[in-house]
């Protein structure tokens, strides 16, 4: 009888490393990262290029809209001045109404990737990443779980970004303008900005 339940033991383990084997493997890839993006495109650039009727001067804001592509490039910019090495190999993408994280993973010899969701928006002058999904690989993970994985490699010599449980926070205080509101649609990143400087 012991017999027959260390092969049942065995079995299910074998059973269940198949199995991760099978989900986890993964890779982003390197063409999309954010340290392939060539051009750096500052949020002052962007203001400058804006036309009439995107500045409303009675509210002394500007509402500017981007895609993937032009997202990536302002990212780059922001992103750049953390110097944050894991931030600058992750690709990210707008997605429905989501921003897109995909960073290598690498679990021993198994190369993977964290595959993470994010609602976007704007409180107190920090820009705030909720998780709404996480996967390893092909395998869902509870966001809260992940967030507090990565945190230590998020935050450290980066005093303007918070992780908690559910958000990665931005500060947004030393930007040129104010980033009042944040949002993303149907793939387009919206932001509205005050135009007043600090």
């Amino acid at each position: 009888m012991l017999k027959w339940i260390r092969r049942g033991i065995l079995l299910s383990l074998i059973a269940l490393i198949g199995l991760a084997c099978l989900l986890i493997p993964d890779r982003v890839n390197p063409s999309d990262q954010l340290q392939q993006v060539q051009t750096e495109m500052s949020l002052a650039s962007l203001v400058q290029d804006l036309s009439a009727d995107q500045i409303d001067l009675t509210s002394q804001t500007a509402t500017i809209r981007l895609r993937t592509g032009r997202f990536n490039q302002y990212l780059k910019s922001l992103i750049g001045q953390l110097g944050s090495r894991p931030l600058n190999e992750t690709a990210y993408s707008l997605e429905g109404d989501y921003l897109r994280l995909q960073t290598p993973v690498q679990l021993g010899p198994i190369e993977s990737k964290l595959d993470m969701e994010f609602s976007v928006s704007v409180v107190n002058q920090h820009l705030v990443l909720r998780a709404v999904h996480a996967r390893l690989g092909k395998m869902p993970l509870p966001t809260s779980l992940v967030l507090s994985l990565i945190k230590g490699q998020l935050i450290k010599g980066n005093p303007d970004l918070v992780v908690d449980q559910s958000d990665i926070q931005l500060s947004l205080t030393s930007r040129p303008f104010e980033i009042r509101e944040v949002s993303i649609t149907d793939g387009e990143a919206t932001f509205v900005i005050g135009l007043q400087t600090n």
